[in-house]
């Protein structure tokens, strides 16, 4: 695999009868040559959040997604900043 770069994956299954069946991924999701589509980017968000010490409501989680949305346009980070902190 070092030949192919340091992210690719490999999983052989060997079933009960034998039968294998081998899947290979070069490039997993989320690197610049297989990059994340929005909806994707947003559902790693939600299954990191509902790993947070404090649970994050959907509101919030919602609000959070808006202002990354439209960064370029913030005026002011703290914005973003004051969503991420705990509470």
């Amino acid at each position: 695999m070092e030949k192919r770069g340091h992210t690719p994956l490999d999983m052989l299954v060997i079933m009960k009868d034998g039968k294998e069946y081998l899947k290979q991924i070069d490039f997993v999701p989320g690197f610049p040559e297989k990059p994340l589509s929005k909806k994707e980017h947003e559902e790693r968000f939600r299954d990191c959040v509902a790993f947070a010490a404090k649970p994050i409501g959907n509101d919030k989680i919602r609000k959070i997604i808006d202002e990354v949305d439209n960064l370029e346009a913030m005026d002011d980070v703290r914005n973003l900043i004051s969503l991420l902190e705990a509470e």
